[in-house]
């Protein structure tokens, strides 16, 4: 993946799709993380839910205790594999949030 002409990343596909997810998840109280993890992109709040890129997923378990740490109560909790395609989107996307 580049950025402004730099290479960010070069990986396998295998390993890409590994560790990117769509995680969406219902809690039980509104969201409000003052510093999220950096592996997170993208996050939308509405009202008591939250969807964000997971760019660092190991397993289903490990991520449900980072959305407890920062958020408390999870009602329920989806995480997704995402296409290439969907992967290079999620990074523009947050490229372009953070120029």
């Amino acid at each position: 993946f580049m950025v402004r002409g730099r290479l960010m990343f070069h990986e396998p596909i295998e390993i890409l799709s590994a560790r990117f997810r769509e995680v969406t998840v219902a809690l039980a109280n509104l969201p409000e993380c003052k510093d999220p993890p950096k592996a997170w992109l993208n996050q939308q709040v509405d009202g008591a839910l939250l969807r964000f890129v997971d760019t660092a997923f190991v397993d289903e378990q490990r991520l449900r205790e980072q959305v407890q740490q920062q958020f408390g109560v999870i009602v329920h909790l989806e995480s997704t594999p995402l296409s290439l395609r969907d992967i290079s989107k999620a990074l523009m996307r947050a490229t372009r949030q953070e120029a």
